[in-house]
This record gives C-alpha cells, structure tokens and sequence, in this order.
C-alpha cells in the first residue's frame, strides 16, 4: 500500500528519544537505496488511535533514510498487529539494533512495565500474584545476554 511518509509514525512502544536511530546506519541505507531503490523492508498498521496515520512496527532507521531521501511515499505492508506484537517487535528490534547491554535491558524494560500499566499489553501470569512484570526482559525471548531464555550456557 502506498502510504505518504508524513502518516508513518515510530513503534509507540519504541522511545526514540532514549534510543535513536543511528545515523551511521541510516546513511549506508541512503546509499544502498540510492543504488538498489527501496525494498519493502519496512511493515506497519493501521493507528489503532484513530487518527488516520500508520505505526511502523521496525525499520526505524530506514524509515529516516527515506526521510532524508526527500521520499513523499512508499509502498509498504499494511498489517494487523496487535500492542503486544508490536511491543515484542520493539524489543527484539532495540536488541538487535543496540546489543545487549544494561542501558538497552532498562529501556526495554521501562517501556514494558509502562505499556503494562497503562493496559496497553498484557503479560503472562507468574502464579497467583501478577509478578509478570520480572519476565519483561524474556517478555520477546530475549534474555539479557542476548540469548533466548531457555537456552543453556556452556560451563
């Protein structure tokens, strides 16, 4: 679907205030779309707000690119994503863009535990106490080594 870039707006899960986009990779991005044109590596949906606009659900740093290309529009996927989708997308994106690092681990959890609280995700239940909020970095399967949680390490 061909969608203006002024109606594309970040994951609402993504802070990129705390993470940006890295303008290294955004400009190998503007190269390799310079070169090779744009593929569709980006997917959204619809606002669920309302408001007319679409949230990517990843590919925050080609979405820059395309901006500072001067692209009006791109035809990209429009799909139905749910809040949870849409935040596992976050974390696995902040992980493989940033590493595993404590600064990452923190965001991702910070924007977890938030979007949890104000009922914009659901977690898993623990037991009988709500004490999902301790699985919020596993919450993408991704541990804070960057290995998913069950995975075992080698002594």
């Amino acid at each position: 679907m061909k969608i203006q870039l002024s109606q594309l707006h970040p994951n609402p899960f993504r802070d990129l205030k705390r993470l940006p986009v890295k303008p290294e990779k955004v400009e190998i991005l503007k190269e390799s779309i310079k070169e090779t044109s744009f593929w569709d590596n980006l997917v959204c949906r619809k606002a669920p707000n309302g408001t007319g606009g679409y949230e990517i659900a990843y590919g925050h740093n080609r979405l820059e690119a395309l901006r500072q290309l001067k692209c009006r529009e791109v035809d990209i996927p429009v799909r139905d994503i749910d809040n949870n989708t849409m935040a596992k997308i976050m974390v696995r994106e902040n992980h493989e863009e940033w590493g595993a690092y404590a600064e990452v681990d923190s965001e991702t959890v910070r924007a977890v535990v938030e979007a949890f609280a104000n009922d914009q995700i659901s977690l898993p239940r623990l037991g009988k106490t709500n004490a999902a909020v301790r699985v919020a970095p596993g919450f993408a399967g991704v541990s804070s080594s960057g290995r998913p949680p069950d995975e075992k390490t080698s002594a």
